[in-house]
């Protein structure tokens, strides 16, 4: 009489279960259940509703072993439902406070959950789901098939997906983080175990030096503190460009800045005197410098952002100097030499003529002098004394 009722007890409370999924209502049960010492261990209400309790505190596992089962076991508050062909819901496997649904799943961790076929989850408050994932870090997560999340506080998801190490984030297929707080995304993405707190978002590339990455496909980089932007992405690799700007500015691969200057980008062009912005040169100051972040020993050259401003008026910023703008200063004021240049060429040029010819003169007179010999002083007395005389005697036949 009594197994019959204990059986009946146990039809009835599967389909509360199904009807109303663990709801517990403050009523009166229709059906009630106790143990040895008259203590009620399972009650079920008119509603479908049913409680099932561990009065002592002390029962052992209600099964083990392989089987299909749906199983409450009060004394580590856990519940298991499915199948297993193992010890997978054996006493020594369940995790107190823990979860675990489907085939062959195992939740060994306290308060953990495992879900689908054969995952695992040992951590404390870890969760594991899929096919054969394993989540065994503390507050760890793995899903998809055969992910591992075996760091603390690690995520793993996606086929063969690895997070090795602490706070690490590996998502997609076989990506695989060896290193602190690493993250790797997309297919086979990695980060080796120097790479602590390196970022990978790509296809099959691997980062080893330490500090953040991302890197574009088929790529691998050693060096430290590396940031590279990916195939496909709105900032690309492909084209040869590590950082390509929707103005038109881009970074080469070979370290080159190249700023957009394309006509039909601009507007509002506007002439530029030259002899101005040699007179702002004149005055600016430039001088050698330090940043605050470097080593004294790094030197600089040039003019502060605020006195570049004042003087040409150029940028959005009194606290930076634009490259387009410093190379246009230069380029004006190089064109301004030039013109000064020109007309000194100009002008010397006139300055020798007038010279040559004032040569060619001198040269002339030395010549007629020369063709008196060596009487040269006196015949010019002699003719000065003849043209004297022909004055006199004019003046003597006016008169």
């Amino acid at each position: 009489m009594h197994a019959k009722l204990i059986r009946r007890t146990v039809a009835l409370a599967l389909l509360g279960l199904l009807a109303t999924c663990f709801t517990v209502q403050a009523q009166s049960p229709i059906v009630e259940a106790a143990n040895s010492n008259d203590e009620a261990v399972l009650q079920i209400h008119d509603d479908g509703g049913f409680v099932a309790t561990d009065a002592s505190n002390t029962g052992s596992i209600p099964a083990s072993g392989a089987g299909r089962r749906m199983m409450w076991y009060p004394e580590a508050y856990a519940f298991r439902a499915g199948r297993v062909f193992g010890t997978q819901w054996d006493a020594a496997n369940v995790g107190n406070g823990s979860v675990a649904l489907g085939s062959n799943t195992t939740a060994s961790g306290s308060a953990a959950i495992a879900l689908g076929s054969s995952s695992t989850a040992s951590g404390p408050v870890s969760f594991a789901a899929g096919v054969s994932s394993e989540a065994n870090g503390d507050y760890s997560i793995a899903m998809g098939y055969r992910a591992v999340a075996g760091g603390y506080q690690s995520v793993a998801i996606g086929d063969e997906a690895e997070a090795n190490d602490r706070y690490a984030l590996a998502l997609g297929s076989q990506a695989k983080v060896n290193s602190y707080t690493g993250v790797a995304i997309g297919w086979k993405a990695s980060t080796g175990a120097a790479n602590q707190g390196g970022m990978v978002l790509s296809a099959d590339y691997t980062a080893s030096g330490p500090g953040p990455s991302l890197q574009g496909t088929g790529q691998f980089a050693a060096n430290a503190r590396h940031f590279w932007f990916g195939d496909n992405a709105s900032v690309t690799y492909n084209s040869g460009h590590l950082i390509s700007t929707s103005s038109g500015a881009y970074l080469t691969d070979g370290g080159t800045w190249t700023n957009s200057s394309d006509s039909t980008k601009k507007a509002e062009y506007r002439p530029v005197d030259g002899e101005n912005v040699l007179q702002a040169l004149r005055d600016i100051s430039v001088q050698t410098w330090s940043y605050k972040a470097e080593s004294e020993s790094v030197r600089h050259m040039g003019p502060t952002a605020q006195d570049f401003h004042a003087a040409f008026g150029l940028g959005d910023s009194e606290k930076a100097i634009s490259t387009v703008d410093i190379d246009g200063v230069n380029m004006r004021a190089i064109q301004a030499l030039e013109q000064r240049t020109r007309t000194l060429k100009e002008e010397n040029e006139a300055l020798e003529a007038r010279v040559a010819r004032l040569e060619e003169a001198i040269q002339q007179q030395n010549g007629v002098l020369a063709g008196f010999g060596g009487y040269g002083p006196v015949a010019l007395l002699a003719l000065a004394m003849v043209g004297a005389a022909a004055i006199w005697r004019r003046r003597s036949t006016v008169a």
